[in-house]
């Protein structure tokens, strides 16, 4: 699975619409709406951590199995990172658009539990995208 510029934008493009809608609509008041969001959110977290790696820190990792599991760590991390940013956006407009209502800390934790989650997995399949492939990073 190669991690290109187009693939990032495109999910995040329809992530972005489909969040749009979910508020439109007023989805979020299902939790499954909520959980697929935030597990998507965390998949692209990971193959936009893999973008930035394959263009700015380098094009090869070694197939040493501890050096996949630094990766996938620092993969989650992000993804951990821009779900907290997330929570945080939600929690600016709950405060000021009362549509936009985050109800409790237990949604926020299941949110950011799921989002770790989907960068976890996102991870995975970046890092162990083919088992005979030279470069088993984006």
């Amino acid at each position: 699975m190669d991690v290109s510029r187009r693939t990032v934008v495109v999910f995040i493009v329809l992530l972005l619409m489909a969040h749009i809608f979910a508020v439109f609509f007023g989805w979020y008041s299902s939790s499954l709406v909520d959980f697929l969001l935030h597990f998507l959110g965390g998949i692209w977290s990971a193959l936009f951590f893999g973008l930035l790696y394959k263009h700015f820190i380098s094009t090869h990792l070694h197939d040493h199995f501890s050096e996949k599991i630094k990766m996938l760590l620092i993969i989650i991390s992000f993804a951990s990172l821009l779900g907290i940013g997330w929570e945080f956006h939600e929690f600016i407009l709950s405060e000021y658009f009362p549509a936009y209502l985050q109800e409790d800390m237990w949604q926020v934790m299941n949110s950011l539990l799921v989002t770790i989650i989907g960068g976890g997995f996102g991870g995975w399949l970046i890092i162990y995208r083919k088992a005979d492939s030279k470069d088993n990073i984006v």
